[in-house]
């Protein structure tokens, strides 16, 4: 006889499912034709799983199938194994630190050999195939670092996407980017958290950073204290200071901007600072919106 979905494990599914497992009971109940049908309970994870290579499935907790024909148990046992593949390839994520000890020798020599043509605008070029191909969507580990105001900033603690701003107090912040900086952490105040990161002692940041608003966290890191932590030393040894990160709610990079200063208080400066600026600002947000909304689909 072919088993029928227990009530108990119906229950338990989410109301598409429950529609499905009662069709299949009552499918079950008039088939005639073959002996055992198996599905498995797949958990909200594996749901989300299948949603990302477009397949939909209906599970339940333990069912065992049996097909007459063996040919049918192979083509079976064939699919099987080529949706686990695939479900494998989708989950497959790359860090950040990783993505930069493989990828960024190469495109330093490729900088070098730019730069020894006078090709310098190729150096661009090159950096923006190597944050496209390699770098985008790559995660960035959980930080903690020390504030200048005491105490440890967290970045799982944090409910937003990032910016994180990379400096040292050797190159000299005009007083005309922190003022911008401040107007856009008023701005997206509770949508997006701005860090400032000195790579300095404390005495050194603590002078550097002097008006930063309360909604900018400044943060330091002494080098020589940072041994262990190769996602921090990625961050500052992979293209210098000063540079910034945006980072997705999830820790995915959406982008890095490698000469996120303001060189000078011309109005044309300020205008391209400020558009480049808001341009990677809404470029997050709005990848950081599409990923929430995948997870709250798969989700239900």
């Amino acid at each position: 006889m072919v088993d029928i979905v227990k009530e108990e494990d119906v229950n338990n599914l989410h109301s598409p499912f429950k529609t499905y497992a009662l069709k299949f009971n009552l499918a079950l109940f008039l088939s005639t034709n073959c002996k055992y049908l198996s599905f498995f309970l797949l958990n909200s994870s594996d749901c989300r799983k299948l949603l990302a290579v477009n397949t939909f499935f209906c599970s339940f907790n333990y069912l065992k199938i049996k097909l007459k024909k063996v040919n049918m148990k192979k083509m079976f046992t064939i699919f099987l194994l080529g949706f686990s593949l695939s479900v494998s390839s989708q989950e497959q994520k790359v860090y950040f630190d990783v993505a930069i000890s493989e990828h960024l020798k190469t495109y330093n020599k490729q900088c070098d050999i730019a730069i020894e043509n006078n090709n310098v605008e190729y150096v661009d070029v090159l950096f923006d195939s190597l944050n496209k191909t390699y770098l985008k969507g790559t995660l960035i580990t959980d930080l903690k670092l020390k504030k200048i105001s005491g105490g440890y900033l967290k970045t799982e603690d944090i409910k937003t996407p990032i910016l994180l701003i990379s400096k040292k107090s050797c190159f000299v912040t005009h007083r005309e980017e922190i003022k911008a900086i401040n107007e856009m952490a008023n701005q997206y105040k509770g949508k997006l958290e701005f860090i400032v990161l000195y790579w300095d002692k404390k005495r050194l940041a603590k002078k550097a950073t002097k008006g930063y608003n309360k909604n900018v966290n400044v943060v330091y890191v002494n080098e020589r204290d940072n041994k262990l932590d190769t996602t921090l030393s990625s961050i500052k040894n992979s293209f210098g200071v000063p540079s910034s990160f945006y980072i997705t709610q999830t820790n995915e990079l959406s982008n890095i901007d490698r000469k996120f200063y303001l060189k000078n208080i011309k109005r044309s400066t300020k205008k391209e600072f400020y558009d480049n600026t808001y341009n990677d600002i809404t470029q997050l947000l709005l990848e950081n919106e599409t990923k929430k909304k995948e997870t709250s689909v798969s989700g239900n």
